[in-house]
């Protein structure tokens, strides 16, 4: 992608090259793709809170899925940043190599998640005393009873997560995007076709709808890397790929880790926060899948190519737009979610058993989540940059290191603000991860944040801070409503595109695009599917 800025001198902030339309167009279509898709799953939120709100049913149904979700988020976590780095090594040797090493990284990989899936439905009411040890009565029952079917969820993810790395590394991002709506909509079908049948449903709705996920992705891969061998055990590329998924593996494991925490934790309060910090988890999915991730998965195909062919001036380049870019995106996201959220919350998710309570116990535990954003997204570009340049055990290191801390901030901030403060711990730890990330960094790579890029970021800032001023003096003027809340949206996505232009931030992102409507979406869907 172009950088953020147009009046930069220096080099380090340079359009990145041949490269960046691409980017930019594939980054817009993603994230647009995604956003879609997300707001279908906040649909199927908004009816299941409807059919369940924060009772003790919803509770069991979330500890119930907890650990398989947790794992599959391991997996989805860990394949894309190993595999894609690989076959961008592979691709360089020729198509055949990257064939074999992808089927071959695939049947063990899926071998693997068989095995985990298996024990999770032998062992799943353990766990649930486990996860829960202060549930009891009607929310420990139906926990136990929905854990073994909910073991499915774990196999088909790894289906998933890594056919979609396959389709990253060869940059059709459409498909990747528009997948994860197949599951919303077939389990949104099930819930409302069978909710009599209590939180049940919840489970097998959801196993069948990522089946059928699953399988969409599976077969384009498979056909696409046709003629590769699947017992290609000690290809060079292969070893590559399992090496760095056993490290990816650990690292993800801290991430599943401090969100098992977080769960446990919240298990210390009264009943019904257990479900809020679920359902803010899942309105905070929707900001840090578009933004952060998104941004993320685009960048790490072309910081995997760059990597391999040696280019580190083009990767810090490259690497520098992105974080201008992503904080652009990430911080006015921040602003919206924090002034209204709680007025969104009300507006779709209060009714039947979902109350005013219920508004703003889940609208404060994702405030807490959404300050984490923008160092979230500044991070998130750091660890792509480790996992291109295969520095993975650098990411376990760090992990391991904050690992305690925010075990220990959970409990504390939890003591005080109640939910909120688990999800204050994780913006909070985001922040540490990510100043200790760029520093180890240098060793490898240079400076990747100089200080023309962080005065940069300073304007992106600035810029969001005055566009916030008009939508927050409508706010104290007139009486809450939606439809000033609507006129706070309008009057801030005005000002801040405004002040975006006068800060000079919008010119080179536009520069040597052709952005008419018709071709600009024929190019994106040619260039993604």
């Amino acid at each position: 992608m172009s950088s953020a800025l147009a009046e930069i001198p220096a080099p380090s902030l340079k359009c990145a090259g041949p490269s960046s339309p691409s980017f930019l167009r594939s980054s817009l279509i993603f994230g647009s793709v995604s956003f879609a898709t997300y707001l279908l799953s906040l649909v199927k939120t908004v009816i299941v809170s409807r059919y369940f709100g924060t009772s003790a049913e919803m509770d069991a149904f979330t500890i119930a899925v907890l650990v398989p979700n947790l794992l599959g988020a391991l997996i989805a976590g860990s394949a894309s940043a190993g595999l894609v780095p690989a076959l961008a090594v592979a691709e360089r040797e020729g198509a055949q190599l990257r064939a074999d090493t992808y089927r071959t990284s695939f049947v063990l990989f899926m071998a693997g998640c068989t095995v985990a899936s298996v024990a999770l439905a032998i062992f799943g009411k353990q766990l649930v005393h486990l996860v829960a040890p202060a549930f009891t009565g009607d929310r420990l029952a139906i926990a136990e009873r929905l854990a073994p079917g909910a073991s499915l969820i774990l196999l088909f993810n790894g289906v998933y997560a890594f056919s979609s790395a396959e389709l990253l590394s060869r940059k059709k991002y459409v498909l990747v995007a528009a997948a994860p709506a197949i599951t919303t909509l077939l389990s949104l079908l099930g819930i409302m076709a069978f909710r009599s049948r209590g939180a049940a449903v919840l489970v097998w709705a959801l196993a069948a709808g990522l089946a059928v996920q699953a399988l969409v992705v599976f077969f384009p891969t498979w056909t696409a890397c046709s003629g590769g061998r699947c017992t290609r055990w000690r290809n060079p590329s292969v070893t590559r790929v399992l090496s760095a998924q056993w490290v990816l593996l650990a690292v993800s494991s801290i991430g599943v880790t401090n969100s098992f925490i977080d769960q446990v934790i919240s298990t210390l309060l009264p009943p019904g926060n257990v479900s809020a910090l679920s359902y803010a988890s899942s309105l905070n999915c929707v900001s840090m899948q578009v933004i952060v991730m998104s941004m993320g998965w685009i960048a790490l195909p072309n910081l995997s190519e760059l990597a391999a062919a040696h280019d580190l001036t083009g990767l810090r380049r490259q690497m520098r737009t992105c974080v201008i870019t992503t904080v652009m995106i990430a911080a006015p996201a921040c602003l919206l979610i924090v002034g209204l959220g709680e007025t969104s919350i009300r507006v779709f998710f209060q009714h039947g058993r979902f109350d005013a309570n219920s508004t703003r116990l889940v609208y404060l535990t994702w405030a807490g989540y959404s300050l984490g954003l923008v160092p979230a997204a500044i991070g998130m570009m750091a660890v792509r940059v480790a996992n291109a340049l295969h520095e993975n055990w650098l990411l376990f290191r760090v992990g391991m290191a904050l690992l305690a801390v925010n075990a220990i901030l959970d409990y504390a901030l939890m003591r005080v603000a109640g939910v909120m403060g688990i999800t204050l711990s994780t913006s909070f730890v985001y922040c540490i991860s990510s100043v200790l990330l760029y520093r180890a960094l240098r060793a490898h790579v240079g400076e990747l944040l100089d200080n023309e890029t962080l005065r940069h970021i300073l304007k992106v800032a600035g810029a969001v801070a005055v566009a916030a001023i008009p939508a927050a003096i409508i706010r104290v003027l007139a009486p809450p409503g939606f439809m000033i809340s609507a006129a706070q949206f309008g009057v801030f996505v005005v000002g801040l595109v405004l002040a975006y232009q006068r800060a000079g931030v919008i010119a080179c992102c536009i520069r040597g695009q052709d952005w008419r409507a018709w071709r600009w979406v024929h190019v994106c869907v040619k260039e993604s599917c």
